[in-house]
């Protein structure tokens, strides 16, 4: 490409409210379509095409610049035109070249109030929980405690000094609905094997076992069996347990339990009953029990522990669903019925810190102590 005609341009972009880009550049006066130019956060295309209707062009070299820029985890698309500012809107805070802003509703020209999604009952008003968010309160069946280890290995790759390595993992899990299903933590550990393979397919083992226990204990509990004191208390009860309304033809008193271990539970309304399980409602209108989501926790899997997980899940399923903070971390990941949290998201300290913590107060409460691992 010649340079022997060229114009010399300043572009002076502003692409996040305190981060402003500044910098000079030689453009080719070329008739050749693009010229690519890349910076370590940006990528800036040069073109002599015809630019798209929503771009604002002037007069000059004809040249349009196209920018992609990816800030706090969104891809922000946005065009401006030689010699001319990208400025951002104080209230919609989208990017817009000066013409564009000065016809933006939001600012200088015909200002219209911002209102925001979220209005709030008057001073003193009652708020009712929605009634589906009192399932929320119901203890997951069943958990997984999990960790990895991994060995650092060099590689000869220039741009990759070390590679992290699986070759171990450790478990165990705890049983809310029986304890004598919870079982101490055990570690695995081999050399020359796809170790987090091995770990999905222990956890999945352990899915459908509970799963299949699960299925098999509401089978024989699917009526309560109260005790004459229970019996007592709920003729005696006149609201419901959990959300404290009155009962009424249309939504009755009924017995409410746990349809896994049969315990009553309390006296409850029609509607709150119907709504304080697990089970789920089919297209059909028939009412049945899901498969177990098992659950399981690592400590710093968004960091860390995921990346493995991530890599290795494809091997079993080829739909994964994940919530993720950006490309490369996931606060869950979710697959074939398990579920994988990061207990980091609430317990914001290392695991050390942590046990040193809890070793210092009432240790004789814990169920499981030192003596039992």
């Amino acid at each position: 490409m010649s340079n022997s005609s060229a114009i010399k341009t300043s572009i002076n972009i502003q692409i996040a409210p305190f981060f402003v880009l500044s910098f000079v550049c030689i453009l080719p006066n070329t008739t050749a379509e693009t010229t690519i130019i890349e910076y370590d956060l940006l990528k800036i295309k040069l073109t002599s095409r015809v630019p798209p209707s929503n771009y604002v062009s002037q007069g000059g070299s004809g040249l349009s610049t196209t920018m992609i820029g990816l800030f706090s985890n969104n891809v922000v698309q946005y065009g401006v035109t030689l010699n001319q500012t990208a400025d951002q809107c104080g209230t919609c805070h989208h990017i817009f070249t000066k013409i564009q802003l000065d016809n933006h509703k939001c600012n200088k020209n015909g200002f219209i109030k911002f209102e925001q999604n979220i209005t709030y009952s008057e001073p003193g008003t009652m708020m009712e929980a929605n009634i589906n968010i009192y399932k929320k309160q119901l203890f997951a069946p069943v958990i997984v405690i999990a960790d990895f280890e991994a060995t650092l290995e060099k590689t000869n790759d220039p741009h990759l000094l070390h590679k992290h390595t699986v070759n171990s993992y450790s478990l165990g899990t705890i049983c809310s609905y029986d304890e004598t299903l919870s079982k101490l933590p055990i570690t695995y550990r081999a050399e020359n094997e796809n170790i987090t393979a091995k770990f999905i397919q222990h956890i999945i083992k352990l899915q459908k076992y509970y799963n299949e226990d699960i299925q098999e204990r509401r089978k024989q509990h699917e009526i309560p069996i109260l005790t004459e004191q229970e019996e007592q208390e709920y003729k005696l009860k006149t609201n419901c347990y959990l959300c404290d309304g009155s009962f009424t033809k249309d939504n009755k008193k009924v017995r409410e339990h746990c349809h896994i271990t049969g315990k009553y539970r309390g006296a409850a309304c029609n509607n709150c009953n119907l709504n304080f399980n697990n089970l789920k409602l089919s297209k059909e209108g028939k009412i049945y029990s899901p498969q177990l989501e098992l659950i399981i926790i690592f400590h710093n899997l968004k960091g860390y522990d995921g990346h493995h997980i991530i890599k290795n899940a494809s091997a079993f399923t080829d739909k994964i669903n994940v919530i993720a903070t950006s490309f490369e971390k996931y606060n869950s990941i979710s697959f074939r019925n398990l579920k994988f949290i990061d207990s980091f998201n609430f317990l914001g300290a290392s695991l050390d810190e942590l046990t040193k913590n809890l070793i210092t107060i009432n240790y004789e409460k814990f169920r499981y102590k030192l003596s039992q691992l």
